[in-house]
């Protein structure tokens, strides 16, 4: 529970800097994976726009992920640790059926 109140206040450091900065430093993470969970068949990705704004959606495969990024933040690096943050088991998607 903690690791998620410490992730919580992070990111909402990154909004504020966001909205304060629309040039902000390349190297600030703009994608969130958050946990992974086998039991829930999607992960809840978490898209900073370039213009500061924050969209929430959720994602159950690679192919899903990448083209959710591509739609918000195109153009970034999927394999850029500083770019793109997993809470957990980076590159996994539970598969479990809802």
């Amino acid at each position: 529970m903690s690791d998620d109140l410490d992730l919580d206040l992070a990111l909402d450091r990154l909004d504020d800097q966001d909205r304060d900065d629309q040039d902000a430093d390349p190297g600030t993470c703009a994608v969130y994976v958050l946990g992974y969970s086998p039991d829930e068949p999607d992960r809840q990705v978490r898209i900073v726009r370039a213009d500061g704004t924050v969209v929430t959606r959720p994602c159950d495969s690679q192919e899903r992920f990448e083209a959710l990024v591509e739609v918000h933040r195109p153009g970034i690096d999927l394999d850029d640790p500083e770019r793109v943050c997993w809470v957990d088991h980076p590159g996994e998607w539970s598969g479990a059926v809802g």
